[in-house]
């Protein structure tokens, strides 16, 4: 017996080992599952915000782009107009004095910075050329000529042409003395600028390199402002619009680069360092600076390239405003750390909230497959525990004294224990297929048997029959029924006590 209880003990430990295995295994993958799909969800909400406070930051951005660009718009409106102002004195003043012109034209570089020079070129007919030189040389420059530029850039005597705009005023005059008497109209792009200028009747602005190169180099913008070099009285005559002319030009030579630096020290502008910035007129680099570095004239044209799109996570945004009939094109590019400074922590802390709750999901899970675990584990030792009792119970039956058979009210055999086989001579497969007028003897006059369906009130009840072996052998018996099952499905345990011996004393006394 003790035997047979520790192989008992041995059987139910594989199971109890597959059944921890299998739940262990159930937590661990609901609680995975809950993990990934808490982490997905997290990961997801924090790249939506992400996507959205991009998006806001590129709109700030923009906007802040477009004031920015206004704001220089502004500044290099302001230059032209002094430029236009300076036209403007020498349109309503007989000025042949050099005093004069610098008088007022220092007053107006003085309190405005970016512009590098301040010019006064008349008009002079290629019948007054020698008279004009030689009237300037004898007030004070006696090598004044009217010049132009050679192939190698050298300053030397204007050629023949109808009509010359020689610069004849210019402030700084320390500066700018090299270049009195140069021809403003002595190439084709100065021609040009001049009959744009004269057709439009306003400003007009170039990129120009006419002048010396190491004085101005590719970084200046020249604005051309006609001028009519007359009384006031005279200015009510008015010329046709076919036939544009001037008696002039006010020549200012605007540099960029320092411009632009006065719109970057603007304090109301607030432009980060960390912001690129490309700025061209009419299609040509003027200025540039890149990230962590000060802002730089264009020396070619790849220097001050803007790129064609915005860096990874960055953005670009490209101005244009016209002052004159110059064109100017800004173009902002910010890194993506610049637009991550312009937006807030909310995709961080969705995220952080968002694993969080996947870790408390995550905690609930466990704790709660962890019950169910125990609540199966408890269920499993109570099915155990019961198979066990079900295993001695069938011991206890199978080993009686007694033959047991459990019917229905039809007299099915539904079940039985080892002592019926061997009281029959009957398997226990066959026992199962058979009835129990099967094995009972056939009822005689002396001895009509049982009711076949007695009333359920009357069970329990006892009485004799004969049972009949497979082998044709008959033995007495006392049968006792008692009813179980429910009123759903009645069923009828039958106890059968062999009365062999009984009969057997009792003929013999």
């Amino acid at each position: 017996m003790a035997a047979q209880g520790a192989n008992e003990q041995m059987a139910t430990s594989p199971y109890e080992d597959t059944l921890a295995r299998r739940w262990h295994r159930r937590r661990l993958n609901l609680t995975a599952l809950a993990a990934v799909a808490g982490i997905i969800l997290a990961v997801w909400l924090g790249r939506a915000l992400t996507r959205r406070e991009h998006g806001y930051a590129e709109a700030v951005f923009k906007g802040s782009a477009s004031q920015w660009s206004a704001a220089l718009q502004r500044v290099v409106a302001d230059r032209v107009g002094r430029v236009s102002t300076t036209a403007a004195f020498i349109y309503g003043s007989d000025i042949n004095d050099r005093k004069d012109f610098h008088a007022f034209v220092s007053r107006v570089m003085k309190s405005t910075t970016s512009i590098e020079m301040l010019a006064w070129a008349p008009r002079i007919p290629a019948a007054l050329r020698s008279a004009h030189e030689e009237a300037v040389r004898k007030a004070g420059h006696p090598k004044y000529v009217i010049s132009q530029r050679d192939d190698r850039g050298q300053l030397v005597a204007a050629g023949k042409r109808e009509e010359y705009y020689p610069i004849l005023f210019a402030e700084p005059l320390s500066e700018s003395a090299p270049l009195l008497g140069l021809d403003l109209g002595a190439d084709a792009r100065g021609q040009t600028v001049m009959q744009q200028a004269m057709a439009t009747g306003h400003a007009t602005m170039a990129v120009y390199a006419a002048l010396p190169g190491d004085k101005i180099g590719e970084n200046v913008l020249c604005v051309l402002e006609p001028a009519r070099y007359e009384s006031i009285a005279s200015q009510l005559t008015k010329r046709p619009a076919d036939q544009p002319e001037t008696d002039g030009f006010v020549l200012g030579l605007l540099r960029m680069e320092s411009l632009a630096k006065r719109w970057l020290s603007h304090p109301a502008l607030n432009l980060p360092p960390s912001i690129d910035l490309y700025i061209s007129a009419n299609g040509k680099g003027l200025a540039f600076r890149k990230e962590g570095s000060p802002l730089l004239p264009a020396h070619d044209a790849a220097s001050a390239s803007a790129p064609a799109q915005p860096p990874v996570g960055g953005a670009l945004v490209s101005e244009k405003f016209e002052v004159g009939d110059a064109n100017f094109t800004v173009v902002f590019v910010a890194p993506a750390h610049r637009l991550t400074e312009l937006g807030t922590w909310k995709p961080a802390i969705a995220s952080l909230t968002g694993l969080l709750l996947t870790g408390l999901v995550v905690g609930y899970f466990w704790l709660l497959t962890g019950r169910m675990a125990s609540v199966e584990r408890q269920v499993a030792d109570r099915w155990l525990e019961l198979r066990e009792r079900e295993r001695y119970i069938r011991h206890l039956v199978d080993n009686t004294g007694d033959a047991i058979f459990l019917c229905d009210q039809q007299g099915r055999i539904l079940d039985l224990n080892k002592r019926a086989c061997d009281s029959l001579g009957y398997s226990r497969e066959e026992l199962l297929s058979m009835t129990t007028a099967d094995v009972e003897f056939s009822a005689t006059a002396e001895d009509p048997g049982p009711p076949v369906k007695p009333a359920a009130e009357e069970y329990p009840r006892t009485f004799e029959s004969v049972y009949h072996r497979k082998d044709g052998t008959t033995f007495p018996v006392e049968v006792h029924l008692t009813s179980v099952g429910n009123s759903a499905r009645p069923l009828l345990l039958a106890i059968v006590h062999d009365l062999t011996d009984r009969k057997r004393a009792e003929q013999v006394s």
